[in-house]
């Protein structure tokens, strides 16, 4: 096989350009706590002129934090070729600091340099009142709380867009405050790139979509109780290149003259030239 970090035509003296994106399970939102860190994501190519027999792994979401186990739980690793993107950090549970990822869990968990950012802090009021962090996205951190004595959390950081226009990895949303009665602090919005939304009086906290690797929503704390955080999404493997019939496993399609194959499961790749 030969590689190249400069590569700009799909084949040249019979070799061949993957381009690929490999994206790790999302981490879990936290029990009335802050929103799951996105997966960790990783784009790229190489070019290969042989056969090439790979493992192909997808990662799951992590879940979310349930009475008992207040913590999101962090995703799994996505894995293709020597590409190893880390699973995104659960969000915490209030006053509790999120886990570090491939993006970071809300409540200032850490990403992982050149896969994701860093979740977003919490912010207190009153004795034991929180609005919490969301979980940080594949290009920007979560955000803190709304700054209001009664507000939503922190949106989720946003994902990245692909070579195929879709925007994947982002962050979950943190947990609303809703005290007193108030009913009007909305939920939390979870990043573009299948975050999902936190939780606030009258919602629950949304799960990430499913092969995005989104973060999930953590949960909100309000009156009325408090509440579990949604679960990370799945994660993905993509590998596209021009042309037709060279790659066996994964959901095959066809767009502007190239050829995707979708892993959203782990498997294996085979290539042909």
């Amino acid at each position: 096989m030969k590689f190249s970090a400069f590569a700009f035509e799909s084949s040249v003296d019979n070799m061949y350009l993957l381009e690929y994106l490999v994206v790790a399970g999302g981490g879990g939102g936290g029990f009335s706590g802050a929103g799951g860190g996105a997966g960790g994501l990783q784009s790229g190519s190489f070019l290969v002129s042989s056969s090439l027999l790979l493992p192909v792994i997808v990662g799951t979401g992590g879940s979310g934090g349930i009475s008992g186990s207040l913590n999101g739980v962090n995703g799994q690793t996505s894995s293709f070729y020597v590409i190893s993107s880390l699973g995104g950090g659960g969000g915490s549970t209030f006053n509790q600091t999120g886990s570090n990822g491939g993006s970071g869990g809300g409540n200032s968990g850490s990403g992982s340099l050149g896969q994701g950012r860093n979740g977003g802090a919490q912010v207190l009021f009153g004795a034991n009142d929180y609005q919490l962090g969301g979980g940080g996205g594949a290009s920007e951190n979560g955000l803190t709380g709304s700054g209001l004595s009664e507000g939503n959390g922190g949106n989720g950081g946003s994902g990245s867009q692909w070579l195929d226009g879709i925007f994947y990895a982002g962050g979950g949303g943190g947990g609303a405050l809703n005290r007193d009665g108030y009913l009007f602090a909305p939920p939390s919005v979870g990043g573009n790139g299948g975050g999902g939304n936190g939780g606030a009086q009258g919602f629950g906290a949304s799960n990430g979509a499913s092969s995005t690797g989104g973060g999930g929503g953590g949960g909100g704390n309000f009156d009325a109780g408090i509440s579990p955080g949604g679960s990370g999404g799945s994660g993905v493997v993509i590998v596209r290149y021009r042309g037709a019939g060279r790659i066996t496993g994964g959901n095959v399609s066809f767009a502007n003259g190239y050829t995707y194959n979708t892993f959203t499961s782990s498997s294996t790749f085979n290539f042909n030239p």
